[in-house]
């Protein structure tokens, strides 16, 4: 068996004339450079001119003379050219030293002096089991040393092999500590790799202070990729005057509404964009009915447990932001074209219906049922519901949900962790990345896809060429139509 060479030119050194070749593919590359900008090379009949590189078709056993001509100086060289030698394919292999919990992508070009791509075999292994030549897929990685391997052999038998050694990570990193020491700005004494999801500046490493001037949806993100708990800075409420009276009938300013005080919504009010509405602690807002607060601009609480209550409605809209934390809830709400709703420790049993809204926060609530497409960032974390549809949504992370029939579908892509979910149905396309989660009933239909990693499922169905590939888990029965139920 022959094992890998590394890549190989050979170089001829003339009086002023440099020339490199190699053969890639039955094709001869010179490689040349000298006093000359370009150069006129001639193999046969044959002429080729160019800068720098030139690409000549060669077969394996032809030896010929080719000519170099400087095309300003008129420089000559001869050399005689043999592709007598075959040597075995070339391997270009890159790994990342530490693998996390999403699909890993290998960096692998191989090629060979006289066969093309197609000709050549091309096994891959993780840990000597068949793996994809193009990831790591690391829902069955146990343990933190591992091995990937590349094998290819040529259509005259040489054989190359490529090992790279690279460290699995499981672990989540957790919400960086911060401190609010400045009214303005947020630090991060540790400097954690952060990743913004709003606003959208990817991921940031060594993040140390934030302004508060807008509102933050962040990750933190570990050295392995590994994504955190997602979690929601609010935007810092300034130049804020107490609301002149206790009927608002509309806004265009600044408001707080203060403290033990009870301020009610008249009509239909709009709360334009760069407008703010601030809640204090104990601050009390009532919705008769028929009212409608429509919020284009900013309501957010900034301190206690406010009130807001009736049988009117808010209605978020266009690019309005709602941050309301610890807030008795008990009015009609539908969102429709808002930028970001971040409701935590909010007390609140209705229904809510959030579509086109850019990203959609609930923490620590309970909630009757939930509503939820076209977003670009849906982030449930401890949430207690019956239902939850979730359609057509970019990202979704669902962490330590408690509900009793979720419908996730058209190409959703979803983070599930420890959670209980009595019935669960994936469709259309949808991709759901599973851990520590029970499911009483699973449904996959529609070309979806679920990976599974130590998660218990008492029964399912799988058809319309979908396929769950799972590791570590208690699987119970499933009914396939089409479709892969596979260990790994």
């Amino acid at each position: 068996m022959k094992h890998f060479l590394p890549f190989l030119l050979v170089p001829i050194l003339t009086l002023g004339i440099n020339v490199g070749y190699y053969f890639k593919s039955s094709n001869l590359i010179l490689e040349i450079s000298g006093k000359d900008d370009s150069y006129t090379v001639k193999v046969a009949s044959e002429t080729y001119t160019s800068t720098k590189t030139v690409v000549i078709p060669w077969e394996k056993g032809k030896v010929e003379p080719i000519i170099i001509i400087g095309d300003k100086t008129g420089e000559r060289e001869k050399l005689m050219i043999e592709g007598v030698h075959d040597s075995p394919p070339h391997i270009s292999l890159k790994v990342p030293s530490v693998v996390g919990l999403l699909e890993t992508k290998v960096t692998l070009d191989i090629w060979d002096d006289w066969d093309t791509p197609d000709k050549l075999k091309i096994s891959c292994f993780v840990d000597n089991m068949p793996s994809s030549c193009h990831e790591i897929e690391p829902i069955y990685l146990e343990g933190e040393k591992h091995s990937f391997e590349v094998r290819t052999t040529d259509s005259f038998g040489n054989t190359s092999v490529a090992y790279r050694s690279f460290k699995f990570d499981p672990k989540i990193p957790k919400i960086p500590e911060m401190n609010f020491n400045s009214p303005s700005m947020v630090t991060f004494p540790k400097s954690p790799t952060l990743r913004f999801i709003m606003p959208d500046l990817g991921i940031q490493e060594k993040v140390s202070a934030l302004k508060l001037d807008r509102g933050y949806v962040l990750q933190p993100v570990s050295n392995s990729g590994n994504y955190g708990e997602a979690f929601v800075i609010p935007p810092l409420p300034q130049g804020l005057t107490p609301f002149p009276g206790k009927a608002i009938t509309s806004v265009s300013d600044n408001f707080i509404l203060l403290g033990s005080e009870q301020y009610s919504i008249i009509g239909k009010v709009l709360l334009p964009q760069g407008k703010t509405i601030a809640l204090s602690e104990n601050s009390r807002m009532v919705m008769p009915l028929g009212s409608n607060l429509m919020v284009k601009g900013i309501l957010q609480n900034v301190s206690g447990k406010p009130k807001i209550v009736g049988e009117g409605k808010i209605t978020l809209m266009e690019n309005g932001e709602i941050y309301l934390s610890g807030v008795d809830f008990s009015v009609r709400f539908s969102a429709n074209g808002g930028k970001i709703l971040d409701l935590e420790h909010v007390n609140f049993s209705g229904d809510l219906n959030v579509t086109a809204t850019r990203y959609l926060f609930l923490k620590d609530m309970k909630i009757r049922n939930l509503i939820c497409s076209d977003c670009k960032g849906v982030y449930l974390i401890n949430v207690k519901a019956h239902e939850i549809s979730l359609n057509n949504n970019a990202e979704i992370v669902l962490d330590s949900l408690e509900a009793s029939n979720v419908s996730i579908s058209s190409f959703s892509r979803v983070t599930l962790r420890n959670s209980t979910i009595l019935t669960l149905s994936v469709d259309t396309l949808s991709r759901v990345d599973s851990y520590g989660t029970l499911i009483k009933f699973l449904s996959v239909d529609k070309g979806s896809f679920l990976r599974m990693r130590n998660c218990e499922v008492s029964s399912g169905d799988v058809k319309w060429f979908s396929k769950i590939l799972y590791h570590d888990c208690k699987m119970g029965s499933f009914s396939t139509s089409n479709s892969e139920v596979v260990k790994r």
